[in-house]
């Protein structure tokens, strides 16, 4: 499977005012500052938390490329270390659950 690939970012791209308050909503493109946004939008967020789910979701390449070099570590350290902490197959199976989870390997 592949994706776009990164870097994206979140961005208010449409803020409205309701009476007093004001109303934003979130997208995640990818971070070209002359991308035309419809042709490289990656999402919409909405709701409650939108700003916090918009900003993880830009941060997703970075997080899926951290968990594989992390996955990568942990092996290496499995195979190479004079000692065990006891907790690296926990580690191992987490990193490798939500890399699958990304890649719809699972």
């Amino acid at each position: 499977m592949t994706h776009t690939p990164g870097p994206w970012t979140a961005t208010v791209c449409e803020v409205e005012q309701r009476d007093e308050t004001y109303k934003a909503h979130w997208s995640v493109t990818l971070e070209d500052l002359f991308a035309d946004r419809d042709q490289f939008l990656i999402c919409d967020a909405f709701g409650i938390n939108q700003r916090s789910n918009a900003r993880l979701i830009a941060a997703a390449p970075e997080l899926l490329e951290a968990c594989k070099a992390a996955l990568d570590w942990v092996n290496l350290f499995a195979l190479h270390a004079p000692y065990q902490f006891g907790n690296e197959d926990k580690i191992a199976e987490v990193l490798r659950a939500a890399i699958a989870k990304a890649e719809e390997t699972r």
